[in-house]
């Protein structure tokens, strides 16, 4: 299965990629009945449709695994292998009209220094700016700027001085700024392993593009920072202000925390998107939102445009029993997926989907957000690249949906939705009207934002 909403989907719609679940045991037989056939697959709208063009190509004594990629190479010569449909544009090479650059094609020119432009202030690469040397080990949202955190951080503090309706809550929030890995590496303490980390990007440098075999060596190497002084200080400090009751015991954890946060710069997956993007590490940034953990009954997700069909009137919601991590790591089974619209918030949310995840995940106590600059690039998705890790892992329990009101309360559960949808108007109308993808949940009777970001 696939959770349209979870971070995989996101970054494969983004990538132009295809993504496909089959949840209808019959109509999965009669796909496999087309082995080898040369096919056209196209999205309209919320319907998958598959063409067979040409069963020449099929697979069978007389053809071999040769002959068939010698076909479709000639097939993707021809141009009938297309990007698929959607909220986004094909890339620009594959559009009839080349004089105008599409957003792929933009996106490509993009380097390092056009990153930049997501701070608004100009930096030299691999130089740690006055602004940052000299911060703050742990920063308020009031002292929150683009130069000293990222996204996550500014749109959650612009929603707290924007304000949302009372029954909209934000949870409390301490940021790690910008430059504070730089900073740690810098520390005396931290010396020899800084020349190791040198090193081991010189070597990176000179590596094909693809390379990553280096990148769980430099994930080690930050993984062995000592604790600079002051930072251990305001670490201690922000456990506090979050309402930690066990400081000295949750140190340890909360420093190996945060740096996991920050080695996820080096994850595969997001030094292969830098290199697809043309984008140097040193111009890249990782601050680390600090929250407590809302142990919540219910988590959602929310996009404010219908990444589907495309449809600016229609928001998509996607809700599980627990933590949202089930959810955006697109664990087994589906989520509660369902449709309302803008224009007439009273009409009924429309189901897609009832959810069948098997089990969720509680707990957590408090939660180190990743918050690059590199994640959320104008028409790049950068969710999940980075890894958010948790001060205690959750646990996890078993659903019974007889036993739960998502499922067996039909009240609850269009209340539920409606509010979600309504959550979702709320921060698009406060971010200026532009889509917004919204991470949050449910506990108690109290509804909760944990995170928005421009939807991609």
């Amino acid at each position: 299965t696939v959770d349209v909403l979870s971070h995989v989907a996101v970054r494969a719609r983004n990538e132009h990629h295809g993504l496909i679940a089959c949840l209808d045991a019959d109509e999965l037989n009669e796909l496999k009945t087309n082995e080898a056939c040369l096919v056209k697959a196209k999205l309209e709208g919320e319907t998958f449709k598959i063409e067979v063009l040409q069963e020449s190509l099929k697979k069978s004594q007389s053809m071999s695994m040769n002959d068939l990629k010698m076909g479709m190479k000639r097939v993707k010569s021809k141009g009938l292998i297309t990007p698929p449909s959607g909220l986004h544009a094909p890339p620009s090479g594959l559009t009839e009209n080349t004089d105008t650059p599409g957003e792929a094609a933009l996106l490509r020119k993009t380097s390092s220094q056009s990153l930049l432009s997501v701070s608004g202030v100009a930096r030299k690469a691999s130089v740690l700016p006055e602004r940052l040397a000299s911060a703050a080990w742990a920063i308020r949202p009031s002292e929150y700027d683009t130069e000293v955190v990222g996204s996550k951080s500014l749109n959650l503090q612009k929603l707290l001085a924007l304000g949302l309706p009372d029954w909209i809550q934000v949870p409390k929030s301490i940021t790690i700024p910008n430059g504070a890995m730089k900073k740690a590496f810098r520390a005396p303490e931290n010396v020899k392993v800084y020349k190791e980390y040198v090193e081991l990007r010189r070597l990176l440098g000179k590596a094909k593009a693809n390379d990553v075999s280096l990148c769980p060596q430099l994930r080690q190497c930050v993984m062995r920072l000592s604790t600079p002084g002051g930072l251990a200080d305001s670490l201690r400090g922000i456990l506090d202000e979050l309402g930690c009751e066990e400081i000295d015991e949750s140190m340890p954890a909360a420093w190996e925390a945060v740096k996991g946060v920050w080695a996820s710069i080096w994850n595969e997956r997001a030094h292969l998107a830098r290199r697809k993007l043309m984008l140097e590490v040193e111009d890249v940034d990782m601050a680390v939102l600090c929250q407590k953990v809302v142990d919540a009954d219910y988590a959602f997700v929310i996009h404010t445009t219908n990444p589907v069909n495309s449809n600016e009137d229609e928001i998509y919601g996607e809700v599980v029993v627990g933590l949202g991590e089930t959810l955006v790591s697109n664990s087994p089974g589906q989520a509660l997926s369902f449709v309302t619209s803008k224009k007439n918030p009273g009409n009924p949310p429309v189901i897609k989907a009832y959810p069948s995840k098997s089990y969720a995940l509680k707990g957590g106590a408090f939660i180190f957000r990743s918050d690059s600059n590199a994640e959320d690039l104008e028409g790049f998705a950068g969710a999940g690249l980075h890894d958010s890790i948790s001060l205690q892992s959750p646990k996890k329990i078993d659903v019974d949906y007889s036993k739960d009101k998502i499922m067996n309360d039909d009240k609850f559960r269009e209340e539920l939705m409606g509010k979600v949808g309504a959550i979702g108007k709320a921060v698009e109308d406060t971010m200026g009207g532009f889509p917004q993808d919204i991470e949050g949940c449910f506990r108690d009777g109290q509804y909760y934002i944990v995170q928005a970001r421009p939807q991609v």
